[in-house]
């Protein structure tokens, strides 16, 4: 198993051939890397799980503070049935969350960006749908001007 510094230096050049960046890639003092699609911010994270493979999350926080109690999990299930690729949940305060996970040891550019696409796609459609439904906030307008962060 590689070490943790090897594996995030590895996803962070993978993700910067992904975007097609000329400059320098966005990691923020936890070294997640943001990445903006449209309304939806999503991250990748490399995760240390100790003597297990290390493994890459891709995740995004659809909304902030929804409300809607069951109403809400019965719609998170009604996602979960309809997407093979991600995983979509609420936190205890309400923020609703997708997320699908990697093997950093057999990582590619490829399986990367397949993940980030499907992420980034779902939580674009899904935060709007939500949204109008159980309140809370997205990340970004939908008239706001949609750039990689």
């Amino acid at each position: 198993m590689a070490p943790i510094a090897m594996i995030q230096a590895y996803v962070e050049k993978l993700v910067t051939e992904m975007l097609q960046l000329d400059g320098p890639l966005s990691v923020d003092k936890d070294g997640s890397i943001p990445v903006r699609r449209g309304s939806a911010l999503y991250y990748v994270d490399v995760v240390d799980r100790g003597d297990n493979p290390h493994i890459v999350r891709v995740w995004s926080i659809l909304l902030r503070n929804a409300a809607g109690g069951r109403a809400l999990l019965k719609a998170l299930n009604s996602i979960n049935a309809r997407i093979l690729q991600a995983k979509v949940f609420v936190t205890d305060d309400g923020d609703v969350i997708m997320s699908t996970e990697l093997l950093a040891d057999t990582l590619t550019v490829e399986n990367l960006s397949y993940a980030c696409d499907a992420i980034g796609e779902l939580a674009d459609r899904f935060d709007d749908e939500l949204q109008a439904d159980f309140s809370g906030e997205k990340s970004f307008e939908d008239d706001e001007d949609a750039v990689t962060v």
